[in-house]
Formats: structure tokens, sequence, C-alpha cells
């Protein structure tokens, strides 16, 4: 099938060393940290919309695989690009832009920094150590910044770096999606213990109108689970410590169907038998059948 490249991003590098437009062996490991980064960050995105599948799409690696197929002068910009879906695919929804998000999310993080801001509340946490790892093998007399496609280039100074580093030095608080079996509960002081399904026990408080949900769950304890929804607070190492606010529980009962998170998504399994179709054949159909598939069929 015939496949089209998307420029997603920009990595500039400024500096004597790169007159002569050219990369060495530093800007690459530059390279390489940002492709980690920006996937990553996706994965990050992709679990999140997705708290009851265990396992990424099959081809995600391969959707968030930056490449580097140019380089272009000013001194050094590298345009990173994607592969997009080849010709024919079944679209891959908005799975397929999560690495743009990631970028712009990167972007965001990156210019609030530079400002002095508050970081971007659906940045990551655990994924900004790796962020501040930017920048960090190059020389002093090289000047490092990138962009998405079609934004401006943000910096990445000691400046931006050090407030990077002021922030993941301590405890931080985020949005959280857990489930567990309640084997705890006050409801006196409004909290409860939740043990998740990988055995981790976590407290967590709730509001008054929340406990007869709480109480029940602790009760059939041994057949009911609870989907939570909220904010918790994280350690520095980004291990949820408590569940400071509940916003939304489901609860979930032993007897009720379950999601299999380990079956493959639906749309991998579409695009896998799309796959299997001959280009020839793809060609043969009918160039309105989207609009007119009725007639057709």
């Amino acid at each position: 099938m015939n496949e089209s490249w998307k420029e997603v991003a920009r990595l500039h590098f400024k500096g004597e060393r790169y007159d002569d437009h050219s990369l060495d062996a530093d800007a690459l490991r530059e390279y390489i940290q940002f492709q980690k980064i920006a996937r990553e960050m996706a994965k990050a995105i992709w679990k999140k919309r997705h708290p009851d599948r265990r396992n990424l799409p099959k081809d995600f690696e391969d959707r968030t695989r930056l490449c580097l197929r140019a380089i272009e002068e000013g001194s050094v910009a590298v345009p990173l690009e994607i592969r997009e879906q080849p010709k024919n695919a079944l679209p891959l929804k908005e799975e397929w832009h999560e690495i743009m998000e990631a970028i712009d999310i990167a972007h965001e993080v990156f210019c609030a920094a530079e400002r002095g801001e508050m970081l971007p509340e659906d940045a990551p946490k655990n994924i900004l150590p790796d962020l501040l790892k930017l920048g960090e093998s190059l020389p002093d007399d090289a000047e490092f910044g990138f962009a998405p496609s079609g934004k401006p280039i943000v910096p990445v100074t000691k400046k931006s770096r050090q407030r990077l580093q002021e922030f993941i030095s301590e405890p931080y608080e985020d949005s959280i999606e857990i489930i567990g079996c309640v084997f705890e509960a006050d409801v006196f002081k409004k909290h409860f213990q939740v043990c998740l399904d990988n055995g981790t026990k976590v407290l967590a408080e709730f509001a008054a109108e929340q406990e007869s949900d709480i109480t029940s769950a602790l009760k059939d304890h041994e057949s009911v689970r609870l989907r939570l929804e909220g904010r918790g607070k994280f350690s520095q190492q980004g291990k949820l410590e408590k569940v400071i606010s509940v916003t939304k529980i489901l609860a979930i009962k032993g007897d009720e169907a379950v999601f299999d998170p380990t079956a493959e998504p639906i749309e991998d399994a579409l695009a896998r038998i799309a796959k299997q179709i001959p280009e020839s054949d793809w060609d043969n159909l009918p160039p309105d059948l989207s609009i007119r598939h009725d007639d057709y069929l």
C-alpha cells in the first residue's frame, strides 16, 4: 500500500558546531531522548483514556515512531515525521493523534517553565523527569529547542530545566481513575481504604453523600469493586499515596460481564483484516462508496 509522511515536530540546534549543517552524536542523543519522551507521554495519554484496557494497540510503537528523514538549515533544523495511515486503511480514530498531543503537551510544559508559570494540569507528571533530561547532553555553547508543527520554537534552557526540577522535587496532585475493593471505612472521619487490583492499598476520602456507596461496597467487598474517579496525591516517584477527592463512583459486581482488557481492540482487528485485502481490490471500489453505500448495497 502507498504510504505518506506527516511532520509533527522540529528540533532546532544552534551554535558554532552546527554551522556546517551537520549533527553530531550529542545532538542525536537529544533526538533519541525526545522520541522516548513523546512515546511515553503518548502511552500515558492512551492509558488515561482507556483504563479498562491492559495492553496497548499492537501497532502503537509503529505509529508513535518519530522518524528523522531530513536535516535542514537554520543552523540545523530536524523535522520529525510519523508514517501516516497507508492508503485505504481504516481510520484509527483519536489514538492516531496521541503522539501529536504528547508533543503539544511537552511544548506547553517548557513554555510554562520558561515563563515561570504553573505547568499544564494534563501533563503526565511521571514523564517530567524524562523532560528534564532534554538538553542534558549538549555542551554550553550549543542551543536547543523544539516545536510542534506550525508552532513557535520553545528553547530548552537552564532556567526552564531548573523550574522543572523544582516542580518534580515535591509531591504533587493529579487526576486518578482506579478500581479496587473497599476493605475498611470510617464514617466519622469520612475516609476508607481501597485495595487496588494489583494489591496496593490506598487511603481515600469521601463526601457525606457518598457514604452509602462506600459502606455498601464494604459490606459486599467479596463480590463488589468500585471504580473511582477524582484526584489523588502522588509521591515524587509517581506513586499514588492518597485519594483526596472522589468525583465519580461506579460499582462493579462480580457477576457482571467484565471487559477483557487482553482482547484485541476492534480497530486493530479491522486494520489487520484490511491489510489482507490486495490494493487492487481497494482500487476497484467506487469513489463515492462512503456516501452512497446504501445504494450499492
